[in-house]
């Protein structure tokens, strides 16, 4: 056995036991995005030997925990993390009939990165709401690696559903302190989620999730019994959940599209989530279609150099001229990172200023003559081009980084496209792109069509709802029959799975450029 001090606490392990799975068996958090294969680089942690191992390093190293084997006694710092993430709970809350009644209930929007939830009172409408990071970030950030968790673990849906309902109990009691109210008094839960976080909040499987042809362990709306899943609540209290489309249109999408009235409408239409999926369903006469793109966690921040989070000390904005730099960072403090929005922006301007080729190569330094300004951004490490934001503090855009972004937005673009294709809509034809979730509210017009998410052409017609996902929870809760009306707008939505068009691949090929497409000769 082998000591393992971790911040002034004291733990024992097996000897050989990988560091990475012993911080988060102790319910120690470490960001690794990538679930511990070793790509993101952001699990490093500080180690000090004072025993005799078989490492031969020297204390203090710096080590990716995912690669670490423990061999001795061993200290480990791990450094603190910034404070002041930006939860998004607010939406848009269209007009609607309220059915009011006895007690409280609790309304919940759970995505891959974020949580927001509302204490609701049933007998008037009122709420508070709160927010927080999902915990299940400790086993990846985006789906697809919580389902290879699942998968390469026995106890990997257990970890997932505790996680979740951990996190509802502890936001959930903040709130009914906060009111004065006791456990008993909560008698609903209506939940708004994507559906890999839906059946995870369940307990049941999502591994048929994560491979063809992707099958869902159910279908429509889903309902138990709060206590029987682990939530704090009146012995009768029910658990509703929006009805999802699909395996990667769930019912945050849904119950979005539901709020927004564009279901409805007489406007051709585009409603875009954007997250580590970019979701998204096109109106067009009166029906509908949908698709989701596999986005990755690059245009949250993560799994890119200098990544981070949307908290205090991210870049979000970044705008490039002669005369310098001008960097808009959260919270009005010193550069830390870049978060999602501040990635989309500064590939936007490294494109528009030439830093970046249409394929998504920067230029070369040959290519850039002595007087040129771009020459003092750009720096070689070994042969490989940088941009740098920050040489102080080593903020930088690699390569691969842009490389990143280029298959989140070559994915979403060439998603788009393919449902004006199927539902053979002109693009002039779309009235209005509604941009809803977390994420795809810190994104600007310009950023999104500069860095080739959408088109130029629609730049003009994008309007943002907020959360959608946490508001249409809070109608299923306050309104009779919205759940119903869900489920009607779920199996209305004919979903198109991109992986069947055999003319997909050339179509992603051509998305990933940074130029405009054709989009009329798709």
């Amino acid at each position: 056995m082998h000591k393992v001090i971790v911040n002034d606490k004291e733990f024992f392990c097996q000897d050989g036991e990988n560091l990475l799975k012993f911080l988060l068996k102790n319910g120690i958090y470490i960001e690794n995005p990538c679930n511990g294969k070793g790509t993101c680089k952001k699990c490093g942690v500080y180690i000090e030997e004072i025993s005799n191992n078989q490492n031969n390093d020297s204390d203090h190293i710096f080590k990716l925990s995912c690669e670490y084997e423990i061999k001795g006694d061993i200290v480990v710092t791990i450094a603190e993390k910034t404070e002041g993430l930006n939860i998004l709970t607010e939406g848009n809350l269209p007009d609607f009939e309220k059915n009011f009644r006895d007690g409280y209930g609790v309304s919940v929007d759970i995505g891959t990165t974020t949580i927001a939830l509302d204490l609701v009172n049933l007998k008037n409408g009122n709420f508070s709401s709160i927010g927080s990071v999902n915990p299940q970030k400790a086993y990846g950030l985006d789906v697809l690696t919580r389902i290879s968790y699942e998968i390469e673990n026995e106890d990997g849906k257990d970890n997932l559903h505790k996680k979740i309902i951990d996190e509802i109990n502890r936001l959930t009691k903040i709130l009914t302190d906060k009111w004065g109210i006791k456990q008993e008094d909560i008698v609903e839960f209506d939940i708004s989620a994507n559906t890999t976080m839906t059946h995870y909040l369940l307990g049941l499987e999502a591994k048929s999730l994560g491979v063809f042809p992707y099958k869902t362990k159910f279908d429509g709306t889903y309902s138990i019994r709060a206590r029987e899943l682990g939530l704090l609540s009146n012995e009768n209290a029910k658990l509703y959940t929006a009805a999802h489309v699909s395996s990667f249109i769930g019912g945050d999408i849904t119950s979005g599209l539901y709020i927004s009235g564009l279901y409805k409408s007489n406007k051709n239409a585009l409603f875009l989530d954007i997250g580590t999926n970019g979701e998204m369903i096109l109106i067009k006469d009166g029906k509908m279609y949908g698709a989701s793109a596999a986005a990755g966690p690059a245009l949250e921040g993560m799994n890119i150099s200098s990544g981070m989070r949307g908290e205090n000390g991210a870049i979000e904005d970044l705008r490039i001229s002669e005369d310098g730099l001008y960097l808009k960072v959260i919270g009005d403090k010193e550069p830390l990172g870049i978060c999602g929005s501040g990635i989309l922006s500064s590939i936007s301007e490294l494109v528009r200023c030439g830093f970046v080729k249409d394929s998504g190569a920067f230029i070369k330094l040959n290519d850039i003559d002595e007087g040129d300004y771009r020459r003092k951004y750009l720096r070689l490490d070994g042969n490989k081009r940088e941009f740098v934001l920050d040489e102080e503090k080593n903020i930088f855009i690699s390569q691969k980084d842009i490389r990143a972004v280029q298959l989140a937005k070559g994915a979403i673009l060439s998603a788009f496209l393919s449902l004006l294709k199927e539902s053979d809509t002109k693009l002039d034809d779309i009235d209005e792109v509604l941009i809803a979730g977390q994420f795809g509210s810190y994104l600007s017009r310009q950023a999104l069509v500069g860095a080739g998410i959408l088109p130029k052409l629609l730049e003009d017609r994008i309007n943002y709802i907020g959360n959608s996902s946490k508001i249409g929870a809070y109608i299923m809760l306050m309104e009779n029959g919205a759940r119903e009306k869900i489920e009607k707008i779920a199996s209305d939505v004919k979903h198109i799975e991109l992986s069947l068009d055999e003319n997909y691949e050339k179509l992603f090929s051509k998305c990933l450029l940074f130029k405009e497409v054709d989009v009329e000769n798709v």
